[in-house]
């Protein structure tokens, strides 16, 4: 090292150690040793605090919980609300609609609620990714499994169709406004064919694939073949397979099919399409035609069903923090979208 500054530093601790003799007075060697071998000496020091740190945090883990329980205990009792608006599609906490992240977030955290009595979702959906829709709906199935004392009310406001739908029908009961629109148990695919403009106007599609199958659907710039509707008939059959079989494990024997039929002959009269059940053929019923054919179980609204049952027990509704400021107008859907993708960045 440099010989400037090696006599600095011996400087620098001559100067330390004159300041701390002033403070503290002088210390012998005899002194020194002892304090040094108090606790075992200089190797040990790291395992020592190591040991120290675990007992510490250990005893304040335990009296946190101690406390969180005493806390649970005597809570009073409460209603969780969880809102699902929006459409329903795959993305991230920072994204519009609703997806799982975002969901399952919220249902973490109002089953975290001290002494929660009874989860309310609170549904105006009109449904979007069957797969989102799957996933949410595993998750409520879940937690019913995990937390069966807790009952699960879902209440329809001006929607509950489609993926809306598959969520709900997981819940315990349903409950929907007479003007409610509730049901739609069906799969759609839309696209648009630009073939005919192509040829109008001397464009034609120079496309290629390795793979027999790899562009068989909805292609809008190729004819549609047989070969194609026979491809999206089975993709949207399986799609609706899923999708009934999950509202059957849900509602179970509350369907009610005799009743439907009879309502869609109500509608269309003594002859019906073949297929149609008023079921699971895609019609969306309004509230009390969603009652009498098992789709809804009664008609009602959150106000004034929490009023009756649950009179005495405060709502608690929990909202992901950034769909907080969102609703108190702090930061705009834009912005967030804005602030996640820099995140991710």
């Amino acid at each position: 090292s440099h010989p400037r500054l090696g006599a600095t530093a011996k400087t620098i601790a001559h100067m330390l150690n004159r300041l701390r003799r002033a403070v503290f007075g002088p210390v012998s060697r005899r002194q020194r040793l002892r304090r040094k071998n108090a606790w075992g000496g200089g190797r040990w020091r790291f395992t020592r605090g190591l040991l120290v740190g675990t007992v510490v945090g250990a005893t304040a883990h335990l009296l946190s919980r101690k406390r969180n329980e005493k806390k649970q205990k005597n809570a009073k009792p409460k209603v969780a609300v969880v809102n699902i608006r929006g459409a329903i599609q795959a993305g991230g906490l920072f994204d519009e609609g609703m997806n799982i992240a975002k969901i399952s977030t919220k249902l973490d955290k109002a089953y975290k609620i001290p002494n929660i009595q009874v989860l309310c979702l609170r549904v105006n959906c009109p449904g979007g990714s069957p797969v989102q829709s799957s996933l949410i709906a595993q998750r409520i199935a879940s937690w019913k499994k995990e937390r069966p004392e807790i009952p699960i009310l879902a209440f329809v406001e001006d929607v509950c169709a489609s993926g809306g739908y598959y969520i709900a029908s997981h819940c315990d009961e349903i409950i929907c406004d007479p003007s409610s629109i509730v049901g739609n148990i069906g799969v759609v695919a839309q696209s648009f064919g630009f073939t005919e403009v192509m040829k109008n106007v001397g464009v034609e599609s120079r496309l290629r694939t390795a793979g027999k199958n790899k562009v068989v659907g909805l292609n809008p710039f190729q004819e549609v073949t047989e070969k194609d509707e026979k491809f999206m008939k089975y993709i949207m059959g399986d799609l609706h397979n899923n999708f009934i079989a999950s509202v059957q494990e849900g509602r179970k024997d509350k369907l009610k099919p005799e009743k439907a039929l009879k309502v869609m002959h109500r509608i269309y009269g003594p002859h019906l399409e073949q297929g149609v059940d008023g079921l699971f053929d895609g019609t969306a019923h309004t509230g009390h035609d969603a009652v009498e054919v098992g789709l809804a179980d009664t008609i009602g609204n959150f106000h004034d069903v929490i009023k009756e049952r649950y009179p005495d027990f405060p709502v608690v509704t929990k909202e992901s923090w950034m769909e907080e400021m969102m609703m108190g107008g702090v930061l705009s859907s834009t912005s967030m979208r804005a602030l996640g993708r820099g995140v991710g960045e």
